[in-house]
This record gives C-alpha cells, sequence and structure tokens, in this order.
C-alpha cells in the first residue's frame, strides 16, 4: 500500500466518528504513551476491524471512514481508497501502521497500511482486543489483563492464542460458568476464570514449591471450551449449544489448547504436556480413560476451582 507523497503531507482533515461513544480514548501501542501523542507522528496498534464507510477527503479523494477497535475505545480510522485493496472479515485483529491525526474530539488515525494478525505476540493482551459490547464487567476484564501481564512470554502467547478467534474470546467474555449452578450470569466464565487465578496465585505465594505460573495459565484457559458451550436465545436467556450438548467445554478447552500451543513452537515440550495433563486430568474412575492428576499443580486447582464455584452458587435461571 503505497500511498503518494502528495496526500502524505496534505491529508490533515477528520471525519467524525460513525457512532458516538463516551469511552475514553487510549491508543494503548508498542510504539508510544497514549498520553503523549503528537500530530503527525507515526503509529502502529493492534485493534479489530469493524466497518468502512464512505468518505471524502478536502481535496475531493474518494476516501474510507474505518471503525477500529480495542476494549477501551472506539478508534475513527481514514485511508484514501486508491490504498486499499480489500477489508478483513468483522471483528478480525489487525495490526494497523498510521499517522496520528488530533482534531476534534479525540485523535485519529490516517492508516498506511494493515495486515491481518494470525498469532498475536507476547507484547499484546488479547483481552485488551476485545469490543466494548462484548463485555459484561470492565473490572474483571482489567483483572484478567493484570494477570496476562504477570506471566512469562511463553505462557501469555499461548493465552493469546487459545482466544485469538474472536468467536471464542467474544463466547468467553459473554457467558456465564453455567446455566444452573455457578457464576450463571453474563461474563460469569470469565468472572470464574479470574477468580481461581487470583486463589491459585495466593496459594502459590504460601507454597513456594507449586509453579505460580502454570497454575495462573491453567486458571485463564481451564474454562475456554465454555464460550462454545453457551448461546443466548432470544429472549435473552442462556441455554447449552449443540457443541456444548454433543461435545462438552472440556473436550473443546483441549481442542483449544493444542491449536493454540502449534503456534508455540519456543515453550517446552515437558510444559506443554504439564498443561496437556492439567486440562484433561481427573478424578473420575479409571475406566472413563481419563488420568488421575499426578501434579501438586493438578490437586490444588482441582480444589480452587470447587471452591469458586460454591462460592459462585445462583439459583437455577428461570
Amino acid at each position: 500500500m503505497n500511498n503518494s507523497t502528495t496526500h502524505e503531507s496534505n491529508v490533515s482533515v477528520t471525519i467524525s466518528p460513525c457512532r458516538p461513544t463516551n469511552l475514553p480514548v487510549a491508543l494503548k501501542t508498542t510504539t508510544c504513551s497514549p498520553t503523549n501523542l503528537e500530530p503527525s507522528q507515526r503509529i502502529d496498534l493492534v485493534c479489530r476491524y469493524g466497518a468502512h464507510f464512505d468518505a471524502t477527503s478536502k481535496f475531493g479523494d474518494p476516501a474510507w471512514r474505518i471503525d477500529l477497535y480495542r476494549r477501551d475505545t472506539i478508534i475513527s480510522g481514514f485511508a484514501l481508497q486508491c490504498n486499499i485493496e480489500r477489508f478483513p472479515v468483522v471483528d478480525a485483529l489487525v495490526r494497523i501502521e498510521g499517522i496520528v491525526i488530533l482534531g476534534g474530539e479525540s485523535p485519529s488515525i490516517w492508516v498506511r497500511s494493515w495486515e491481518p494478525i494470525e498469532t498475536l505476540p507476547p507484547q499484546d493482551c488479547i483481552f485488551d482486543t476485545a469490543l466494548p459490547n462484548w463485555i459484561a464487567d470492565r473490572n474483571i476484564v482489567d483483572r484478567a489483563c493484570a494477570l496476562w501481564a504477570s506471566l512469562p512470554a511463553e505462557d501469555r502467547r499461548f493465552v493469546n492464542a487459545v482466544f485469538l478467534d474472536p468467536q471464542v474470546l467474544r463466547g468467553f467474555l459473554a457467558a456465564p460458568a453455567s446455566c444452573a449452578h455457578h457464576h450463571a450470569h453474563d461474563g460469569g466464565c470469565i468472572e470464574h476464570s479470574v477468580q481461581t487465578a487470583e486463589m491459585a496465585e495466593s496459594m502459590a505465594a504460601q507454597s513456594p514449591h507449586l509453579d505460580r505460573d502454570l497454575l495462573v495459565t491453567l486458571a485463564l484457559v481451564h474454562d475456554s471450551g465454555k464460550a462454545l458451550e453457551y448461546e443466548k436465545t432470544r429472549s435473552g436467556r442462556w441455554r447449552m449449544s449443540s457443541c456444548g450438548r454433543r461435545v462438552g467445554h472440556k473436550v473443546s478447552g483441549i481442542r483449544l489448547a493444542s491449536l493454540a500451543l502449534s503456534h508455540c513452537p519456543e515453550m517446552a515440550p515437558r510444559r506443554k504436556e504439564s498443561l496437556f495433563h492439567l486440562l484433561s486430568c481427573s478424578f473420575a474412575p479409571s475406566w472413563v480413560g481419563l488420568r488421575t492428576p499426578d501434579m501438586d499443580e493438578a490437586r490444588v486447582f482441582s480444589a480452587i476451582d470447587r471452591l469458586s464455584a460454591e462460592a459462585g452458587r445462583y439459583p437455577r435461571m428461570g
């Protein structure tokens, strides 16, 4: 995507965002602080593509107005039509390179180039890429981001990969942890996951022999399969999906983890095996074919998982 020199030096027009928002603008990037943006500053960031609309630059050139999203803001992007060959699918992750335009109520970005993201590096948190309307409780997601940031790079990359599919991330952030037992409300799944991660962190602080990072990573992803297990009816109630009835979240979660680990070539084979063991082991009878926990982390997490579930019990949803 090669922009002409003429337009690069002259494009400074801003176009009103396509929809109003009272969300705070925070362009979180790997290249600059969100609080010291300067006019014409070059910028790159990871965000989600939302939609594009016809627009016109002040020079009369056909242009696009582009909606870009992160969990804490809606960002207006602009691009000349001659420089955008194709648009990604809605909700796709993209890495944007562009120039900051200051003016109006909030900064905007003149998009110079973008590329779809197939793997999210450990410098970018997958939970930060959620659309604002996917989130039931901002505080819970803030806590998830803090837990993610505390992990080593290989574990951050793995968590990112588990939730890379927008359907999985959206479901994980919105779904309940159950329909009839615990955390049975919008956002209950991530709430339960964050609670278990924080409990695991506290337990590891008191028991140095436990692998704190392994426990926190496990807690964040152990119910990822529930993103596919539940669906909302037209009346707004949650129910078990076809995948939930026929496959179940444990198997779905192991499948997501398996796909994610294929994007983590730097992770040691022993650690991958440990993650699989923690996700698949069970105290079920041996004839079921599942393996009994043989790691302290597995036994501790089983207890923590139950405690969080009991603490979050709700009556059956009508």
